[in-house]
């Protein structure tokens, strides 16, 4: 299946994130020849352009032509629209395996009045449409965690030759993390964010070693990360950490409906002791605690 048709199929943001309330119809935007209105296109765009916007060499030392940006899979479009609004951008380029995407893309830059020698629109899958390097910073938002995994490692070498990247797994983000430690790609940032009722886990990563990244030091590490708790406000963490033990309990209570429970016998000890860690997780997020420390490289 491809990045965007699956992207497509399971998006679960509805309209959230939709710059255009109109959808350029003049009678809905009040009138003839009154501008579409633009809505707030949602936390989870704007951290995820703000992210990909961070990384040190491009606050530190800049580049005289602007930072290189790529979307990939882009959709409607907005996460660029919301890069481009930085002048530090240089050009954004928008690829999508689709053409509907790209033409709806198209029609978003060109209402936004978007300077058009600053974006530019390819057809073609995952990273297939960029040239080595020719990025510094990669967004590849709103598909599974294991389809992003397929898209890096088609060609590794040119994955690694982009500086950051910025990834929205809808799902599977732990075997994203896990792909991502294991091919020396290292994780910088974490995010969390609610839309339209979902939880959405932000990851920011280098394919340059920093001097401060994320490591794991147990499988529900990558389930549950350090650094997304630490960077969370208290409220959002708790709300991820009750989310996880509601599926862990609905994970417990299947199994123990197991026609085989002593099959099932290291699976249920393993969801237990991810239930207490949870447990203790959130009585440290009640006490005002952080994860902290040792978990860091």
């Amino acid at each position: 299946m491809s990045s965007e048709a699956e992207r497509s199929d399971e998006r679960p943001y509805a309209s959230g994130g939709d710059f255009f309330a109109s959808g350029g119809n003049p009678s809905a935007s009040g009138g003839e020849g009154r501008r579409p209105r633009r809505r707030d296109p949602g936390e989870r765009l704007r951290l995820i352009a703000s992210l990909a916007l961070e990384h040190r060499d491009f606050l530190e030392h800049g580049r005289p032509s602007g930072i290189r940006a790529a979307d990939i899979g882009t959709d409607h479009g907005y996460a660029a629209l919301l890069m481009l609004e930085h002048e530090s951008v240089g050009r954004v380029i928008l690829t999508d395996i689709n053409e509907g995407p790209l033409a709806r893309a198209r029609k978003h830059l060109e209402d936004s009045k978007a300077d058009p020698s600053r974006w530019e629109l390819r057809l073609g899958n995952g990273l297939e449409p960029l040239e080595r390097g020719e990025a510094d910073s990669v967004v590849i938002a709103g598909m599974g965690g294991d389809l992003m995994c397929d898209i890096l490692a088609k060609d590794i070498s040119l994955s690694r030759s982009f500086k950051r990247y910025v990834f929205q797994p809808r799902r599977a983000a732990d075997t994203l993390r896990h792909f991502l430690v294991d091919n020396n790609i290292y994780i910088v940032d974490e995010r969390v964010c609610l839309e339209n009722g979902h939880l959405c886990q932000i990851i920011a990563a280098e394919c340059k070693r920093p001097e401060v990244f994320e490591s794991f030091e147990s499988d529900i590490d990558y389930e549950i990360p350090p650094m997304l708790l630490e960077k969370a406000e208290p409220e959002m963490a708790r709300f991820f950490l009750e989310d996880w033990r509601r599926r862990l309990e609905e994970r417990r209570d299947n199994i123990l409906k197991s026609s085989d429970p002593a099959r099932d016998r290291a699976r249920l000890g393993e969801t237990l002791r991810r239930i207490e860690r949870v447990e203790e997780l959130l009585a440290r997020c009640g006490a005002g605690e952080q994860e902290k420390g040792p978990r860091y490289g």
